[in-house]
C-alpha cells in the first residue's frame, strides 16, 4: 500500500511524540524521588540536631538513589558521635572537673588514660570526613536539591569536623601539660602544704617549676574554651 507524504509526516510526528512521552514518563520517578528527598532534607535533616533518624524501607523506596546520599550523611553523624563520645567527651568532662590545685593530682591517672584514647581522634575525624565528602562528591546534585544539600553537608559535616580538627592539637598539648602538673604535684606532695587550696612549696625551685607549668597551661587555655563550646554544641539534643 502506498503511503502519501502527508501520512508519512503524521506518522513521524506521532512517533516523535510517543518517544518524548516515553522519555518523560521514565524521568517522572526521578523527579518525584528528588522532590520527596528535598522535602525530607529541608524539613527534617536541617531541623533536627546531630542525631539523624534512620530511613525506613518505605522512605528508601521513595527517595530512590538519593537514599544513598542520606546514608552517607547519616553514617558520618553516627560515626562522628561514636568517636567523640569515646574520646573527646570524656576528656572534656574530666578537664572541667578541675576546680582546685589538688584536683590535678586526683584526675592525673584519668587524664593519662584520656590521652591514650584521644591519640587517634584527629586521624579518625579526618578520614571520616574525607571518605564521606568523597562519596557525596561523586554525584552532581540538581540545582533545586543542591540548595538544601549544601547547607545540610555544612551543618552536619563541615561545621562539626573542621573546628574540632583546628583545636585538637592544642587540646592535646593542654591535657599533656595538665597531666604533667598532676604528676609533679604528686611526686612532690611531701614538700607541699595547702592553705585554702593554694599550694605552698618548701623550696623556691619547686615554686618556680610549679609557676612555669601553670603558665604553660594558661597559654593553651584558649583551646579548652574553644572545645568547651564544641562539646556543648555536639551534645545538644
Amino acid at each position: 500500500m502506498k503511503i502519501n507524504g502527508h501520512v508519512k509526516r503524521v506518522l513521524l510526528v506521532t512517533t516523535l511524540l510517543s518517544t518524548l512521552f516515553y522519555i518523560s514518563a521514565c524521568s517522572d520517578p526521578e523527579v518525584k524521588q528528588r522532590a520527596e528527598f528535598k522535602n525530607y532534607v529541608e524539613n527534617t535533616v536541617l531541623r533536627v540536631g546531630y542525631e539523624l533518624p534512620e530511613l525506613s524501607e518505605d522512605q528508601k523506596e521513595k527517595f530512590g538513589e538519593y537514599s544513598q546520599d542520606y546514608e552517607a550523611i547519616f553514617n558520618f553523624t553516627k560515626r562522628f558521635n561514636e568517636i567523640t563520645e569515646r574520646s573527646f567527651n570524656p576528656l572534656m568532662e574530666h578537664l572541667s572537673q578541675i576546680k582546685v590545685t589538688e584536683d590535678y593530682i586526683a584526675l592525673q591517672p584519668i587524664l593519662s588514660e584520656d590521652l591514650t584514647k584521644i591519640f587517634f581522634l584527629k586521624s579518625d575525624i579526618e578520614s571520616l570526613k574525607s571518605d564521606t565528602l568523597s562519596k557525596l562528591s561523586k554525584k552532581s546534585f540538581p540545582e533545586d536539591l543542591n540548595a538544601v544539600m549544601t547547607p545540610a553537608i555544612e551543618k552536619l559535616i563541615t561545621l562539626r569536623a573542621d573546628p574540632l580538627l583546628e583545636n585538637i592539637d592544642g587540646l592535646v598539648t593542654l591535657t599533656k601539660n595538665v597531666n604533667q602538673l598532676g604528676l609533679f604535684l604528686n611526686e612532690n606532695k611531701a614538700n607541699i602544704t595547702y592553705v585554702q587550696g593554694i599550694p605552698n612549696f618548701k623550696s623556691k625551685e619547686l615554686a618556680e617549676s610549679y609557676n612555669a607549668m601553670i603558665n604553660k597551661i594558661a597559654e593553651d587555655i584558649k583551646y579548652h574554651e574553644a572545645t568547651i563550646a564544641l562539646y556543648n554544641a555536639f551534645n545538644e539534643k
